[in-house]
């Protein structure tokens, strides 16, 4: 059935009518899934057992594309490489910020700070598919000795440095979503699943294309997005 695309204003019954559909989902005997930002998977399985007055989530589970994701990879066999924790992500940064130190210029000082900063730029370039090849033909367009030059070329090589520490051993969340989206095919578990994607106020390209891969894959794939315009809500 593919993905199916639920666009509406706050308010206008975008998640009630995925409650609806589960209940019909359920009451028939098959099996749904909600795909929720990590942060909000415990609100979610406490609304869906409110809304649906279950006990239990029989025939429904509540999960994070990092959840679905490192569950794919156990059922499809690509668990070779080791999923890092949040420590260990730090630990491979700190590790590609030293094998650097002294030929950076724009993040020269390494502070704790500058650290947090790093990872964060890296996991959403990540996130957008974004490789260091993209990052250095924007370098090499900006003004010559340019501060923001500066800041994107030290970018390319922490970004070079930090993907030599993870390659072949290690995946970070990044990675993981794109390799899952790579073996959703072969997992058996997701061909009778329905799927319904809410509560994300962006969907970066590592989510989407996890997405895409469950459309060709499950049941169906309803995704809810939010609209800032008076329109009722709609399918597309």
């Amino acid at each position: 059935m593919g993905v199916i695309g639920i666009a509406g204003r706050e308010g206008s019954g975008k998640t009630r009518a995925c409650v609806e559909e589960i209940r019909a989902l359920l009451r028939r005997g098959e099996r749904a899934l909600y795909l929720v930002p990590e942060q909000d998977t415990v609100e979610a399985e406490l609304f869906l057992s409110r809304e649906l007055n279950l006990d239990v989530l029989w025939n429904l589970e509540v999960l994070s594309p990092t959840r679905l994701a490192q569950r794919i990879r156990g059922e499809a066999g690509g668990s070779a490489r080791v999923l890092l924790t949040d420590a260990g992500r730090a630990m491979a940064l700190k590790g590609a910020l030293l094998s650097l130190r002294g030929s950076l210029r724009y993040f020269s000082q390494g502070s704790q700070g500058a650290a947090d900063q790093i990872g964060d730029l890296l996991a959403e370039l990540k996130s957008g598919e974004n490789d260091p090849t993209l990052l250095r033909v924007a370098a090499d367009r900006m003004p010559a000795g340019s501060a923001l030059a500066q800041k994107v070329y030290d970018l390319v090589a922490l970004y070079e440095a930090y993907e030599d520490r993870l390659a072949g051993r290690y995946l970070d969340g990044e990675d993981a979503l794109r390799r899952s989206a790579e073996l959703a095919g072969a997992c058996g578990s997701l061909a009778d699943l329905t799927v319904f994607a809410d509560g994300f106020d962006v969907l970066p390209r590592t989510t989407l294309r996890l997405l895409a891969a469950l459309g060709a894959k499950c049941r169906a794939v309803y995704v809810l997005s939010l609209i800032h315009i008076s329109e009722p809500t709609r399918r597309y």
